[in-house]
């Protein structure tokens, strides 16, 4: 078979490309040459029809398949699709020729060419179009295995036996026993949430309350199934009050957060397309990929969301992060951060600090207002969406088993102590041997400011073995840590008392740390990691750690209980356990909630400041400017209080021009030297 040059397919018509009836040899612009289903091929051209115009080479990573859900075209196939031909035109076309700030024409021909693929194209595969009936439901949920976990949830009602339930039916699926069944299809390709099809098909599971508290008993039967008694009619009809709840009472106040976040981070108005020689990093701890004993993925890892900001690689060099940087997980890197940028106008922020998000972002944007929005809308859809996302939840409580309780003692339900009867004996050693992979942040441990990083992610104990030595004799004994679905992590004081001490390698390669010296009081060893919540309680965590603030006094100073790098990693790893948000948009709204020097009451923004601090929402807009001032509460109050007019109010927001415009006026001749009417 004779190959066909790529470009010579785009050079086809509409009505001749969709009359390909055989597959085709394709020769692609990298000299690869492949076979390509004719279907695929028309789909894939129509698809990217604007590639040529872009002047970069045409390579097989243009054909769909490449980016399937499960083998199946599903609704995120243009999306990776249209994002990596977007990076390739940006890496290989705009910046080489320093046209950074044309990328919204790469955008509007994707929209342009999405919508002409769905106007056009769709309406003639229409005698492919199919539907979901009762018919393709049923053997699935009355399948006898399926049927059987079922028996098995209503004889022992247990979390265990609901995920057992949950495990049968994937494997059912995997296997191909209904292979020619629709919901096959919907199940492999992610087109509905999993946790709502493993409710259709298996155990319903343990449901909660409005307030979050967990039923005592599970709904035993699938969604098919039906209710089995009275009791579960009750609580699917609660659950049906918390779902309307989330879309009155939650979302009412989540979008009361969105829109203070919004006003608190305006003062954060734009990319400046130049590099301000940053060289201060923020050091992060990246976690990789996370399984259960059945292996299945409990968190996606913390790659996805790192892509596209500056790390520091093995040459001193910032590095952008891709998605083939997988060899950065289990490892701490040095991130570059718009918290340390260098630029004089602290409205401003480079893209070099900000990283390649800057390609999503339109001039007109301003910067604080888009990432808080980006963020919270995110939250808002998810509390609309909770009856669908939720899966059985999960029960909090922390059980040691008979051996870990015979060691150590839970404290405040959540932390871990040894008991002091086996410490602090001279002629007695206690030393915890503990596998790396659990402790993977321990590395260069010497060199980290614990109190720059978020100390949850240096460790995720799972369980290890306790050795107590007694001269030459020696016992060891197996310490299990995991509750349910919950690890603990390594505790502050605890990581300070290893830095002390330091630590050796066993022969079997697990780290080993003596804690015969600790003081049992003063230094819990794990504190647990929270359990299975909801996207309530996820909204309410979020907006506390975001706008309330702790001050400790530190060297005769008032200041905030941890930094802003502190505070970006805790917002992150909160977010992303449910959510995907890229670190970036957090850390540009954490920069709207820092300030220059708290303790000398100056609320100007905090970056390139020796005493940058946070604060929360009241002082990030009361105290920042009289136009978010008036933007965000007791406006009237404000309006009859003349001494708001005092110009000693900040001019840090763009509705600062409204009531202030002769200072706005002088604050723009000074910042923009050489431009001789500001009023432009």
């Amino acid at each position: 078979m004779k190959a066909v040059k790529i470009r010579s397919v785009y050079s086809l018509e509409f009505e001749e490309l969709i009359r390909l009836k055989t597959d085709l040899k394709i020769e692609f612009e990298d000299g690869t040459k492949m076979v390509v289903p004719h279907k695929e091929l028309i789909i894939s051209v129509l698809l990217t029809k604007f590639l040529p115009y872009w002047q970069i080479r045409i390579l097989p990573d243009i054909l769909i398949s490449n980016y399937y859900t499960n083998g199946y075209f599903s609704s995120g196939t243009y999306l990776k699709l249209y994002s990596i031909l977007y990076y390739r035109i940006i890496k290989e076309y705009l910046e080489p020729n320093n046209l950074h700030t044309e990328y919204k024409y790469i955008l509007k021909d994707m929209y342009k060419t999405i919508n002409y693929f769905q106007n056009e194209f769709v309406y003639i595969i229409q005698d492919y179009d199919i539907g979901i009936e009762i018919s393709n439901i049923l053997p699935i949920a009355l399948d006898e295995e399926i049927l059987e976990s079922v028996k098995k949830v209503n004889e022992e009602p247990t979390q265990d036996n609901i995920e057992k339930s949950y495990l049968t039916l994937d494997r059912i699926i995997k296997e191909g026993k209904y292979a020619n069944n629709i919901m096959t299809l919907v199940y492999q390709s992610g087109m509905v949430n999993i946790n709502q099809l493993r409710q259709l098909f298996g155990s319903r599971g343990f449901l909660t309350e409005i307030d979050s508290r967990i039923f005592k008993h599970p709904m035993v039967n699938s969604f098919t199934l039906g209710f089995k008694n009275m009791y579960e009619a009750l609580i699917e009809s609660r659950a049906g009050a918390k779902a309307l709840f989330m879309s009155t009472n939650a979302i009412r106040k989540s979008e009361q957060y969105a829109r203070e976040f919004q006003l608190a981070t305006m003062p954060v108005e734009e990319i400046v397309h130049t590099d301000c020689g940053n060289t201060d990093y923020m050091e992060i701890f990246v976690r990789g990929k996370e399984y259960d004993e059945n292996g299945n993925l409990t968190y996606g890892g913390d790659l996805k969301n790192l892509i596209g900001s500056r790390y520091m690689n093995s040459n001193n060099e910032w590095e952008v992060i891709t998605p083939d940087h997988k060899h950065l997980e289990g490892t701490s890197i040095k991130l570059r951060s718009v918290l340390h940028c260098k630029l004089r106008n602290k409205k401003q922020v480079c893209s070099a600090c900000y990283g390649d998000l800057t390609y999503g972002l339109f001039k007109h944007s301003n910067l604080g207002h888009i990432n808080s929005t980006n963020i919270t809308k995110v939250i808002s859809q998810s509390l609309l969406s909770t009856k669908h996302l939720l899966k059985s939840a999960a029960a909090s409580e922390v059980n040691l088993d008979k051996i870990t309780s015979e060691f150590f003692n839970v404290k405040g339900s959540d932390k871990i102590y040894i008991k002091p009867q086996f410490v602090g004996k001279k002629t007695t050693r206690v030393l915890l041997h503990i596998p790396q992979w659990q402790v993977l942040g321990l590395r260069g441990l010497e060199t980290i400011n614990l109190l720059n990083v978020n100390i949850n992610k240096i460790s995720r104990i799972l369980g290890f073995t306790l050795e107590i030595k007694k001269g030459e004799e020696s016992e060891k004994y197996p310490i299990k840590i995991k509750n349910g679905n919950r690890g603990g992590f390594f505790t502050l004081p605890f990581l300070f008392y290893i830095k002390k001490h330091g630590y050796t390698i066993d022969e079997e390669d697990n780290y080993v740390i003596d804690i015969t010296d600790i003081s049992v009081r003063k230094t819990p060893i794990l504190k647990y990691e929270k359990s299975e919540f909801d996207f309530n309680i996820l909204a309410k965590e979020f907006a506390s750690l975001a706008f309330r603030r702790k001050y400790v006094l530190q060297e005769g100073r008032r200041t905030s209980e941890f930094t802003a790098e502190v505070l970006v990693q805790k917002i992150f790893d909160l977010l992303n356990t449910k959510l995907s948000i890229n670190i970036k948009q957090i850390e540009m709204m954490v920069y709207g909630f820092t300030v220059f020097d708290l303790d000398k009451n100056n609320f100007d923004l905090g970056r390139n400041s020796k005493y940058l601090d946070l604060v929360g929402l009241k002082y990030a807009i009361d105290y920042r400017s009289i136009g978010g001032s008036f933007g965000w509460s007791r406006l009237l109050q404000k309006i009859f209080n003349p001494y708001m007019l005092e110009t000693k109010n900040k001019i840090d927001h763009p509705l600062d021009a409204l009531f202030k415009p002769n200072e706005v006026v002088d604050y723009y001749n000074k910042v923009y030297e050489g431009i001789k009417d500001a009023r432009n």
